[in-house]
């Protein structure tokens, strides 16, 4: 992604974040320095059970595999604990940029 495409991509997911259609989390180093994964969950149509969600994330390929493992085991307990969906489809991890 050139630096004009990364800034067009974050502008559409603030106005998203803001019309409260998509959100999306980052992943930073302790002191906030580095972006090192992030978090998108987009919620979809309630159906007949409630609220539904697409859920996805990544983690950058230079960081350590434990904290892959940790954004692995974490997102899903996260999302069924702390979200309201009835449904949630995580159909991919996405690929390290």
């Amino acid at each position: 992604m050139t630096h004009e495409e990364d800034e067009d991509d974050l502008a559409h997911h603030a106005a998203d974040m803001e019309a409260h259609v998509s959100f999306n989390y980052a992943v930073l180093t302790q002191d906030e320095s580095r972006l090192l994964g992030c978090v998108y969950i987009d919620p979809l149509p309630a159906g007949p059970d409630g609220a539904a969600a697409e859920v996805s994330w990544w983690i950058a390929e230079d960081a350590p595999d434990q904290w892959r493992d940790a954004l692995d085991a974490f997102v899903p307990r996260w999302i069924e604990e702390a979200w309201p969906f009835a449904h949630v489809n995580t159909p991919f991890q996405l690929p390290r940029p």
